[in-house]
């Protein structure tokens, strides 16, 4: 009995209210600010997904054609055979449906993104690639005769490679994903007048993008042909 009377008591650490007293409300604030942070979350997972659909012409592109081959690869190994070009088809149609959803999806919060600015306008991740561009310049000389004037990183007669390679005037005349850039002839404009003005033994400039594959390794890099080749002649461009 002795020793049942000095047992201490433990606390439970649980508050009870006293009878008849009533509760405070919940705060509205903290759900309905997780509320936001998840709608937020769920529209921007919406906006990081592709803009614009798989074009045909990049399937010509090597690190494409291995995906193809690692796709049909795997859909074999699960009894599913397809021939490249419905394949390609296939990822090309799958691609719109993807941002004909994502537009759907989208709509009802496009205001608030173009009236605060705040849409991502550009790429969050780069995929590296085995081909890329180098420009090309030349001069036609009184024969006829095209000269070469500059090529990136190789060749530079007229001392043009301190203008050209700085990363914003890069960035006019680099093409990109799509082709050829809309920058891409007023850029050709200027850089032909310019030539023109102060070396009067050429009467037209052509400017052109050179293609490139880098090879694996150990392997050279490869010319894939020119593309965007634009010409301007002194009397179009010179008074």
């Amino acid at each position: 009995m002795f020793a049942a009377a000095s047992r201490p008591e433990y606390s439970t650490g649980v508050t009870h209210a006293p009878s008849g007293v009533a509760r405070p409300a919940p705060r509205p604030w903290p759900a309905l600010r997780a509320a936001l942070l998840t709608f937020v979350l769920a529209v921007q997972c919406v906006a990081a997904t592709p803009a614009q659909p798989i074009a045909p012409e990049r399937f010509a592109r090597a690190e494409n054609q291995r995906l193809v081959g690692w796709l049909r690869a795997a859909l074999a190994a699960i009894g599913i055979s397809i021939e490249r070009p419905r394949l390609e088809q296939t990822l090309i149609d799958a691609s719109e449906d993807l941002i004909a959803l994502r537009s759907q999806l989208l709509e009802p919060v496009a205001p608030f993104f173009r009236y605060t600015d705040t849409r991502q306008q550009w790429g969050l991740f780069l995929l590296g690639s085995r081909q890329c561009f180098r420009l090309h310049i030349q001069g036609r000389n009184r024969d006829g005769g095209w000269e070469l004037l500059y090529r990136a990183g190789a060749e530079d007669r007229l001392g043009l490679a301190p203008w050209l390679r700085y990363r914003r005037l890069r960035g006019i005349f680099n093409p990109n994903q799509r082709g050829a850039r809309a920058q891409y002839r007023g850029f050709v404009d200027w850089v032909s007048r310019r030539i023109l003005a102060e070396n009067i033994e050429y009467d037209a400039i052509r400017v052109s993008m050179e293609r490139l594959e880098i090879g694996e390794p150990g392997e050279p890099t490869r010319s894939l042909g020119f593309e965007h080749v634009e010409v301007r002649t002194r009397a179009e461009l010179v008074p």
